[in-house]
């Protein structure tokens, strides 16, 4: 996992990672006094007892003693008692919390739980009751909880179980599993085949066969891997859309694009004053190929062929509403990619803005 390791400083703080599967360990120094805060609860007791050790392998190498206070303090109580058999204790404790949580609240008819993923991670296709770094999980899950089976890092030591909970966390929630691989996914699949290098495992021989693989291959639906489905992502605006899972992101100045292969969605909005009516004409003059209204938005594409490499087509694309439209265009370097293009821009919807709470 080393090999994942991130470190960034920002405004004079430190924000180290020694794992994805987990937030970051975060450093600050106020009044002269060194202070370090994170979150464990994610990869479970194993990892709580190994960053512990870590941070005083740190003091003793630089000759200062870590100090708790009401503020700063291990909840559990490990960094004090090194009792590792209390820490899972605990970490069970909270685990069954959580189950009977999510119990009582799917009672009122609740379900579709993001657990250990971001608030955000709005994958689709998979109605689950839960979604968590380690795959889906029915209710029956929750109602016959382990925490062993829950936590990522139950032992203290890397186990094999652990191990192949680590590559599989990773692969669930970080591999896109398209091919050929990118760079950082070239290091998760070889990160995953090194942790379970002794074990037996269904998706091993698919990692390898994409670790060689140079020529594009978009991954199926079936197997581990939440990047397989679209995710709802976020435009400008208050604009949503449906990508790919496995499509990499870039930021373009007040435009998004996302791209795969010989596909790439271009995303930008515009607000102005006045009605949807007001732009009637000019859908008119565009002549557009597809027009069709649907969720209190007009939705309009043309196709167009590159001008300098006529294997590629363009769906030049609006989708208005009251006081605003988002406009996309979708690149595609294979005809039959033309449902598939207006299928995105039909996935268009226009969220609410956030309330304030100032």
């Amino acid at each position: 996992m080393a090999r994942l390791y991130t470190q960034i400083e920002k405004d004079g703080q430190l924000y180290c990672r020694p794992s994805p599967l987990e937030e970051d360990v975060h450093f600050t120094i106020e009044n002269g006094v060194l202070r370090v805060s994170a979150k464990t609860s994610s990869l479970g007791p194993g990892y709580h007892a190994h960053l512990a050790n870590s941070l005083r392998k740190l003091a003793d190498a630089n000759g200062f003693e870590w100090q708790e206070d009401e503020e700063y303090f291990d909840e559990t109580g490990y960094f004090s008692n090194d009792n590792f058999e209390v820490l899972q204790s605990e970490h069970d404790k909270i685990g069954h919390s959580l189950a009977g949580l999510l119990i009582k609240q799917a009672e009122l008819g609740m379900n579709n739980f993001r657990l250990g993923l971001p608030a955000d991670f709005n994958v689709m296709g998979l109605n689950d009751f839960a979604l968590t770094s380690l795959g889906p999980r029915p209710k029956s899950f929750f109602e016959n909880f382990s925490a062993e089976a829950y936590f990522i890092w139950w032992e203290k030591n890397l186990s094999p179980q652990t191990r192949q909970y680590m590559a599989e966390a990773l692969l669930w929630s970080e591999l896109s599993w398209a091919a050929p691989l990118a760079p950082h996914d070239q290091v998760l699949a070889a990160t995953a085949l090194e942790l379970t290098t002794d074990l037996e495992l269904p998706w091993q021989a698919e990692l390898r066969s994409l670790i060689d693989a140079q020529k594009p291959r978009a991954p199926t639906l079936d197997g581990i891997g939440y990047k397989r489905h679209h995710f709802r992502r976020r435009g400008t605006g208050h604009w949503t859309l449906l990508v790919p899972g496995y499509f990499e992101l870039e930021a373009d100045d007040d435009k998004l694009i996302w791209w795969w292969s010989n596909r790439s969605i271009y995303f930008s909005s515009l607000s102005f004053n006045g009605s949807r009516s007001a732009t009637n004409e000019i859908r008119k003059e565009k002549r557009y190929d597809f027009s069709e209204e649907a969720n209190g938005c007009m939705y309009s594409a043309k196709f167009s062929t590159d001008s300098e490499d006529e294997s590629y087509i363009h769906l030049h694309g609006t989708v208005e509403a009251e006081g605003t439209v988002a406009i996309l265009t979708i690149t595609m370097g294979d005809p039959s990619d033309r449902e598939w293009a207006l299928d995105i821009l039909r996935s268009v919807r226009l969220s609410p803005p956030a309330a304030d709470t100032n």
